[in-house]
């Protein structure tokens, strides 16, 4: 390498990070989100929250408190909402955003922590999609498993397993760090998946281009999954309710059957969704309300049929 592009890699490695947080909201809870807001002031250089038609309390806060936010008149799902907001941090001049959900909770120095393992990372050379927190179910007390392809099997790791930076194929995308380099490389998150596996489907179509994704498991993301918590044949089982499943089974079914996923993910969600189905339909309540949304859902997977239900 040449003095000119050694020149270029330092230039590269001293520019700063200027990060934008992008907040998606959908009739959140003020306390909860305006304590995510202050989680993050500080480290953030813009935070922009972009809300999917919530009631109008919530609008009259973001006017109040929130300058960049973006006020939707209706929902119009999970990644379109990204995507609004990764194009407002993309004028704004940002060089990273993370995202979070409206009722995540990092710890003080998540932001930090993530921001330094991207240029530990960029340092050596890796071509970096995404660097995740290690995230906590906060019903659950505990932490979520991670996954990471091997020899055509998907395995699942834990931060609490080992600790430092972890290799990755996918992330979820509440508390993920992601360069806009990335961003403009892989494209914007597939508006027509609405909810459901956007983030899934983002990371493998970034990881089929040559980038990586990484957990920073010293960065630690509290998160609340799920509706609703029910104890069905002596398990605590997190169900959502049969609008939310028709998502997941439909983008499942549809991913597999038409997108070039690694064989390992395929038969991975193909079997989630078939489970789910069964689960739901057999001890959920209303039954017929879940077995309605998944004959719609194979059925709307199957034709192409996407976007909002």
């Amino acid at each position: 390498m040449d003095e000119e592009s050694h020149t270029g890699v330092r230039r590269l490695q001293q520019a700063p990070v200027m990060l934008a947080v992008i907040i998606v909201t959908y009739g959140p809870s003020l306390t909860v989100l305006q304590r995510l807001v202050e989680r993050v002031r500080e480290r953030a250089d813009w935070i922009i929250v972009v809300d999917n038609g919530s009631p109008a309390e919530v609008v009259r806060w973001l006017s109040a408190h929130i300058p960049l936010a973006i006020r939707l008149p209706d929902n119009r799902g999970l990644a379109t909402a990204q995507n609004l907001g990764v194009e407002r941090a993309r004028a704004l001049g940002a060089s990273h955003v993370i995202f979070f959900d409206q009722d995540s909770s990092p710890e003080a120095s998540m932001l930090n922590i993530l921001v330094a393992t991207w240029k530990q990372l960029q340092a050596h050379g890796e071509q970096v999609a995404v660097v995740a927190p290690q995230v906590i179910d906060r019903r659950r007390k505990e932490s979520l498993p991670l996954f990471r392809i091997e020899r055509w099997r998907l395995r699942r790791i834990r931060c609490s397993d080992r600790i430092g930076i972890l290799p990755i194929h996918t992330a979820i995308a509440s508390g993920s760090l992601i360069p806009l380099t990335a961003l403009d490389v892989v494209g914007p998150f597939r508006d027509a998946l609405f909810i459901d596996l956007v983030d899934i489907d983002w990371c493998l179509r970034a990881h089929r281009l040559g980038f990586r994704a990484f957990a920073a498991c010293d960065a630690v993301l509290s998160h609340h999954l799920g509706d609703r918590p029910r104890r069905i044949a002596g398990r605590d089982i997190t169900i959502h309710p049969p609008e939310r499943t028709y998502y997941f089974i439909r983008n499942a079914l549809w991913l597999s059957l038409s997108q070039p996923l690694p064989m390992p993910w395929k038969w991975a969600i193909i079997r989630q969704a078939i489970r789910r189905s069964l689960f739901l339909i057999l001890f959920a309540s209303p039954r017929t309300h879940y077995a309605r949304y998944t004959v719609r859902a194979c059925r709307d997977a199957l034709t192409g049929r996407l976007g909002p239900a």
